[in-house]
């Protein structure tokens, strides 16, 4: 299969006829970003000079993205798939356009079946625009630095070792006591609410019937949760790596379809499902054959598609009725879901700073490394800023929850400034780990390491920027010392063939 730089295309040659040889770009440069230009300006020229507030937005932040890929594509000559800086940036760019594609779907407003708390503010065109400049300040700061520091070259294909023997052995060791530890631990209480449907929980908190354990065995309980998902990861890595061979492919393919089979029949939380989807098809593209751009266009659409179904069907089996049956007029593309509810937050927090009525405690600033530090010797009180946040809404223990945000850290903060740097230290930060992982890429343990940042680092968005220290802390340095060490200690504790059979 031909490359677009071997393609033959009358009109990106004839535009490229057109630029002088100095200064010629690559092929598919053109073929990507000369028609974005031109649907960007046809949608522009289209939209009245209100609605423009919302679409520059959407346009500047994908042009921005567009722009990064392409660049990283053409420096390393291998499409940039395994890369934790655009996997972010793609992150970024959906949690900045998708709330506004529904805005712009729900007739340029928010509707009744839209976030709770847009629909209340019901933002207009310029209002709802200028706080998405934000956006576009903090991923603009990210990709530069990212792409200035991040270096070039791809890592080699099928490089990383296979564990031997006594790993695997104890990989799966680990993973089923882990999975034993859970499964009691959900049966003992239903405080870890394993397995359980979305509907099933907020029963659960609406009665008060769950039991709650002494806060030591939750916090363990908390990052054995995490370990086992590292576990799991590690077993699926080490069947890619065979996947060579037809019978680890439909190992994995079984595999896949069962943890999916079972989220679709539970209706309970997506994340892990889609987290261990994204890991297969990264660790198949590094590991063993690199992806087509067609093959990774239509599965993240699939996927992107199946994600937001699943939550819409997922709400509706909590309801008495289908919203879209009490609403018929409203868009089902403007329905509420995980991307609108993070920008509600951050929308909510802007409207009461606005007001003067936002005080944030001070653990706010620095909760990242507060949270490192366990709670029965924190010299302070720590201050979760989704809980913080759910207590100005007075909906703390209701089983509601709402993810902070970068965008809400920074409202609470310097604002624009304090966007700006957090995108520009995350960017140095990620461009470190990315050449760290190069020099070191023939590392079953770096590699491992690698997909799980790539998968979870939606989370600096998400959530905070340094959010994901204390995982790295407490899940992925224990959980990869019990991977390393339990082989030797159980070769220490089997009987040596010179002792075998003799009896006292």
């Amino acid at each position: 299969m031909k490359s677009w730089s071997q393609c033959n295309i009358p009109w990106i040659n004839t535009a490229e006829a057109m630029i002088p040889r100095e200064i010629r770009v690559k092929r598919r440069t053109l073929a990507v970003l000369l028609p974005t230009t031109l649907i960007a300006m046809s949608w522009l020229l289209a939209a009245t000079p209100e609605q423009r507030n919302v679409v520059l937005p959407v346009v500047i932040v994908t042009t921005i993205v567009l722009w990064f890929w392409i660049t990283l594509w053409n420096r390393d000559r291998a499409m940039p798939l395994f890369d934790v800086g655009v996997i972010y940036a793609l992150a970024v760019l959906a949690y900045t356009n998708i709330p506004l594609l529904n805005y712009i779907s729900g007739g340029f407003r928010f509707t009744e079946v839209s976030d709770a708390r847009l629909y209340f503010y019901q933002p207009t065109p310029s209002e709802l625009g200028f706080f998405h400049w934000r956006h576009v300040i903090y991923i603009f700061s990210f990709v530069a630095m990212y792409a200035t520091t991040r270096g070039k070259h791809p890592a080699k294909q099928n490089q990383a070792k296979i564990p031997r023997r006594s790993m695997f052995l104890a990989l799966v060791l680990l993973f089923f006591l882990f999975t034993g530890y859970l499964i009691f631990l959900n049966f003992l209480t239903s405080s870890y609410l394993v397995g359980r449907s979305y509907k099933e929980m907020y029963a659960i908190y609406a009665t008060g019937e769950q039991i709650q354990l002494p806060l030591l065995i939750r916090q363990i309980s908390h990052y054995f949760a995490g370990m086992w998902f590292i576990f799991k990861l590690a077993l699926m890595m080490f069947v890619i790596q065979h996947c060579h061979r037809k019978k680890w492919r439909i190992i994995l393919y079984l595999w896949l379809a069962a943890e999916v089979a079972f989220c679709i029949h539970r209706l309970g939380s997506r994340t892990e499902v889609v987290m261990l989807l994204m890991a297969a098809g990264l660790l198949y593209h590094r590991l063993v054959k690199p992806l087509t751009l067609r093959f990774v266009l239509i599965a993240g659409l699939l996927l992107l598609t199946g994600f937001f179904a699943y939550g819409i069907a997922r709400g509706n089996s909590m309801r008495t009725a289908n919203l879209q049956d009490i609403y018929p007029d409203t868009s089902v593309q403007s329905h509420t879901n995980e991307f609108q509810a993070l920008l509600g937050t951050s929308y909510d927090l802007y409207q009461r700073k606005q007001k003067g009525s936002l005080q944030v405690p001070w653990q706010l600033y620095v909760s990242d490394f507060l949270m490192l530090v366990p709670q029965q010797i924190c010299p302070v009180e720590k201050i979760d800023p989704s809980q913080w946040y759910l207590g100005l809404l007075g909906q703390q223990n209701t089983g509601v929850g709402f993810m902070f945000g970068v965008i809400s850290q920074a409202i609470a903060g310097l604002d624009w400034l304090e966007l700006a740097l957090r995108g520009a230290i995350l960017g140095f930060i990620l461009a470190q780990i990315h050449r760290w992982y190069l020099r070191n890429s023939s590392s079953f343990f770096v590699v491992l390491f690698y997909v799980w940042l790539c998968i979870r680092i939606y989370y600096t968005f998400r959530a905070s920027t340094f959010y994901l220290m204390t995982f790295m802390v407490y899940e992925i340095v224990p959980a990869f010392l019990l991977i390393k060490t339990l082989p030797g200690l159980l070769r220490f504790l089997r009987p040596s063939r010179s002792t075998a059979g003799v009896h006292i």
